[in-house]
């Protein structure tokens, strides 16, 4: 990988996220996608970060995209949502519908 690629850029979000720097990690994520707008999984761990902000409306379109671009990647990402009834609400605006496609509650942030 080569330094300030997309890939690079979001694993370094990831990284950051783990230390608890969620703005930074925002903000990597959102270079990533300028760089690479057609990878599903950096707007779905985008959507995750805005969502912990309590940023809803970023984290719905973040999330609508990365449903747009790999509904698949939606249903079967390994993220979780913090919150239940938010993570079903979100899921039920952009097209998921059954509890099991967030696989509700069980992170740990």
């Amino acid at each position: 990988m080569e330094p300030g690629s997309a890939a690079v850029l979001a694993n370094r979000a990831h990284l950051v996220r783990i230390l608890g720097r969620v703005e930074e990690a925002v903000a990597l994520y959102e270079q990533a996608i300028a760089l690479d707008p057609l990878r599903a999984n950096f707007h779905l761990a985008l959507g995750y970060e805005l969502y912990f902000l309590d940023r809803n409306e970023g984290a719905l379109a973040a999330l609508q995209n990365a449903h747009e671009l790999k509904p698949a990647t939606f249903v079967s990402s390994p993220h979780l949502l913090p919150n239940p009834t938010g993570a079903r609400a979100l899921a039920e605006r952009v097209g998921g519908d059954r509890e099991g496609d967030w696989r509700l509650g069980k992170i740990v942030r």
